[in-house]
């Protein structure tokens, strides 16, 4: 019985030889390579994170109502950008408005209203609305002609809408999961004012 434990106090002496002697080759193998300048650049983003995180909890506590505010606008901006919405919602917005406006009479129907959504399909459906992203919110603008048209005056820079006038182009303002020029000339779709007018 004491041989076979000597042997296997051996054997384990030999194992955890082989196996230091392993990872000294393997740090051997390492150092000045590419995956230690990759460990230690880690280390480096880790700790500057690090001294960073202590500095704003430091700098919280002594001034709150500034952190308050630095931490609700960056909360606001992260809202906008996760409700920002897409050219598929400026669609289905636009298709929920036509529907709305189909429900109701001709008599009781906003004119106004059922205007604004009848130029918009139009344009749509000529292939002439465009979005444009801007991270926070989002722009839907009319352009001049469709992007398949090959037209020279389509193609040509110097007929591209200007920036200057770029502002009379645009046809709603998506912000936070809401289109709002869409919202606004629905907002009574259903009133007519001249249905029944004032009578002094």
């Amino acid at each position: 019985m004491a041989a076979l434990m000597g042997s296997l106090r051996s054997k384990g002496i030999h194992f955890s030889k082989r196996i230091s002697s392993s990872k000294a080759r393997w740090s051997e193998k390492l150092k000045g390579g590419y995956l230690e300048r990759i460990i230690n650049y880690c280390k480096v983003i880790g700790e500057d994170y690090a001294s960073v995180g202590r500095d704003v909890i430091v700098d919280s506590k002594a001034q709150p109502i500034k952190a308050a505010f630095y931490f609700s606008a960056i909360g606001l901006g992260v809202y906008a950008i996760r409700t920002n919405p897409t050219r598929h919602d400026f669609r289905i917005s636009l298709l929920t408005s036509v529907n709305d406006n189909g429900l109701v009479s001709d008599n009781a129907r906003n004119p106004q209203a059922a205007t604004h959504v009848r130029q918009l399909v139009a344009c749509e459906n000529e292939g002439l609305i465009r979005h444009v992203d801007l991270g926070l919110m989002s722009l839907m603008w009319v352009d001049n002609y469709d992007e398949a048209c090959k037209l020279y005056e389509a193609r040509c820079p110097s007929l591209k809408p200007r920036w200057l006038t770029f502002n009379t182009r645009i046809v709603d303002i998506g912000c936070f999961g809401h289109w709002f020029l869409m919202e606004r000339a629905m907002k009574e779709y259903d009133v007519n004012p001249d249905e029944f007018p004032d009578k002094d």
